[in-house]
């Protein structure tokens, strides 16, 4: 089994194996220009906080087995997603981006679902997630 060390903003390494790091498109991009003889390497991921990236792995493990989608809309949310997406709004702003950076088409578009929910409906519905 092999191992990929991807370190977040806040310096934190996560060893994580090569085919759940490889569901980001970028990751996998990076380990292709590197070679898979250099894994012993940190890729740095200046983008996402450790406490982010630590939520990213946990869904790209329970999903290691899942296809990749071409696109975000070709993704179904399971019981499992709807329970891993109920977090604050900023934790959900945060998943976004890190999908969006990472290349994660099926967290990306569960995410953006997620926040969809949030914002469809009537003004009383937006003001809960937002606080205002």
């Amino acid at each position: 089994m092999e191992i990929v060390h991807l370190q977040s903003s806040d310096e934190v390494i996560f060893d994580v194996e090569l085919s759940i790091a490889k569901r980001s498109g970028l990751i996998k991009t990076m380990i292709e220009h590197l070679g898979e003889d250099n894994l012993n390497e940190y890729l740095p991921l200046s983008k996402i906080k450790s406490n982010t990236l630590e939520m990213v792995i946990e869904f790209a493990m329970y999903h290691k087995d899942s296809p990749i989608p071409d696109n975000v809309k070709e993704v179904e949310m399971t019981e499992w997603d709807e329970n891993f997406l109920k977090v604050d709004m900023q934790t959900l702003v945060d998943l976004i981006n890190a999908a969006n950076f990472l290349e994660m088409k099926d967290l990306l578009g569960l995410a953006c679902t997620k926040m969809r929910s949030y914002l469809i409906g009537s003004p009383e519905n937006i003001h809960i997630p937002f606080s205002i």
